[in-house]
């Protein structure tokens, strides 16, 4: 009699599969087999069918309590990043355990050198990696940085970076003095600088996105105090894209100075593009 050992094969979830691939090199495989509530046995098969190999047992770590005080320009920029471009992920495994917490962070892999100032910032030694993501049958090569450590997830979800963000009604909050770099962070994770040369002149314009009217309005205030004239619309009422826009040669070039005069981190590509337009239009900028 023929036995049918699919039925008697053990499934694994989504979460428990990213639990062990990012946690193979740096647990043991019974901690990793206690974890999901597995066997030992059963940990084994599914490195080896995945291709997983243990060498040397590498241990992540970075600074847990980084993100617990925003208090520098570098956590304002980062926590401003990470509100556009980060994903948080609290999911329980299927046994109830909460180490499916976790940061994922992914670049186009041009940008990969940034993820690399993110982690030296934090202390990590957690690594980045390329990728091919794939988004409606189209093929994106991505660097990705995932973090798992509960108490700096724990961290990033008191300062309003929580999962599924974007559905969510919340946005962080910053004290005056480091807006301006919180934003900046946010416009190099969701904005901008554009920078257009046709035959009779050169455009400027920033934009800056979110799915929620909310953090816009915070932003358009903090500029109007600064006498930056922004304008907030509608993309598309179906997925409540919200869109502002500054397209003023005045106030590009007053939002592009308070962005990055006297600034220590920015994305390079876009600094890049703020340094040409504040060449062209101020002629004391160096």
């Amino acid at each position: 009699m023929k036995v049918n050992n699919r039925k008697n094969a053990i499934t694994w979830t989504e979460e428990e599969l990213d639990f062990l691939n990012n946690n193979y090199m740096s647990l043991s495989r019974n901690d990793i087999a206690r974890i999901l509530n597995k066997k030992k046995s059963s940990i084994d098969s599914k490195m080896k069918t995945l291709g997983l190999k243990r060498g040397k047992i590498r241990v992540y770590s970075l600074n847990e309590k980084y993100f617990e005080n925003i208090d520098s320009e570098e956590k304002a920029y980062w926590l401003g990043f990470l509100y556009a471009d980060g994903c948080v992920i609290d999911k329980k495994l299927k046994n109830g355990n909460n180490n499916g917490k976790k940061l994922k962070i992914s670049l186009k892999r041009s940008d990969f050198g940034h993820l690399e100032k993110f982690n030296k910032s934090i202390c990590s030694n957690y690594p980045i990696r390329n990728k091919i993501s794939k988004i409606n049958d189209f093929e994106y090569s991505i660097a990705e940085l995932s973090i798992s450590n509960t108490e700096f997830v724990n961290n990033l979800i008191k300062q309003n970076i929580v999962p599924r963000k974007t559905y969510e009604n919340k946005y962080p909050i910053v004290c005056e003095s480091l807006m301006r770099h919180f934003l900046r962070g946010y416009i190099d994770g969701d904005g901008y600088i554009g920078r257009i040369v046709n035959e009779h002149r050169i455009k400027y314009s920033i934009e800056i996105c979110s799915y929620g009217k909310d953090i816009l309005e915070m932003i358009q205030k903090y500029l109007s105090k600064n006498k930056i004239d922004s304008k907030i619309y509608l993309k598309s009422k179906n997925r409540k894209d919200y869109r502002m826009m500054i397209f003023s040669i005045n106030s590009v070039v007053k939002l592009l100075t308070l962005l990055y005069s006297n600034s220590t981190i920015h994305l390079t590509r876009k600094f890049t593009v703020a340094q040409e337009i504040l060449t062209e239009q101020v002629p004391s900028y160096k």
